[in-house]
């Protein structure tokens, strides 16, 4: 084996656990938020809020070193998103509805289950029963902080680091796969669903190569579960 080849087996391997190591950081704050509702019996109020400001900068740094990433180790070209950016991104949100939306019906009427593993492990706590400001990070970090951290890593940096500019259909297959199975499928439908999801983001990004698109689909399909969370929860606090 000469230098060259020498050189390019350490490079895929650096590049394999960096992606790894990426994927596995962009999924830790909605873990991270969920630990908190489950161990959240066991801490005081003022250890409550010692882990609420604690996640707090954890995922400003979370975000703030992984765009800066982004930036310096990819072909990021800045752009703005016009008014028919923002139409197409509103109608590749409603796409994605519309795909969650039959997907779970789908899998509901083959299954019997009425959502999947990972919408019920989203929705497993009483949100009466959890501390206010857990909640709040929660929903924020479900509805914001990870679109934008998922969409950094899946569409951004590990296309980028991966595939030439001029590959379409391979990047599109494996990202969407590598998002169908972070998202925790149950079996073929569930993963169909999460996988056509991940195309239609990879189609957001693949547009204009610009990631600020995938990331406004993504948070529009997610703040909308969001604002059903917040509104629900208002329901039955007033209730």
């Amino acid at each position: 084996m000469d230098k060259t080849e020498k050189r390019s087996f350490r490079q895929i391997a650096v590049n394999t656990l960096k992606t790894i190591g990426l994927l596995y950081w962009a999924t830790r704050p909605i873990v991270g938020s969920m630990n908190l509702i489950g161990l959240q019996f066991l801490m005081s109020y003022d250890e409550k809020m010692l882990a609420s400001l604690a996640f707090i900068a954890f995922i400003i740094f979370s975000i703030s070193w992984i765009w800066n990433y982004y930036k310096k180790h990819t072909n990021h070209v800045s752009q703005k998103i016009g008014i028919k950016d923002f139409g197409i991104a509103f109608g590749l949100f409603i796409l994605m509805r519309i795909i969650a939306v039959a997907g779970t019906l789908l899998n509901a009427l083959v299954t019997g289950n009425a959502m999947t593993s990972n919408d019920a492990a989203l929705q497993s706590s009483n949100p009466l029963a959890i501390f206010p400001l857990f909640l709040i990070l929660f929903n924020l970090t479900m509805g914001i902080f990870t679109p934008i951290l998922e969409e950094l890593t899946f569409r951004g940096i590990f296309i980028e680091m991966w595939f030439k500019p001029e590959r379409k259909w391979l990047p599109a297959f494996i990202t969407s796969a590598i998002f169908s199975l972070a998202h925790g499928f149950d079996n073929v439908i569930t993963f169909s669903m999460y996988f056509a999801m991940g195309l239609t983001l990879y189609f957001a990004y693949d547009r204009r190569k610009n990631i600020k698109d995938s990331i406004l689909v993504h948070v529009l399909n997610n703040g909308f579960i969001m604002m059903i969370s917040f509104i629900s929860y208002l329901i039955l606090y007033f209730s």
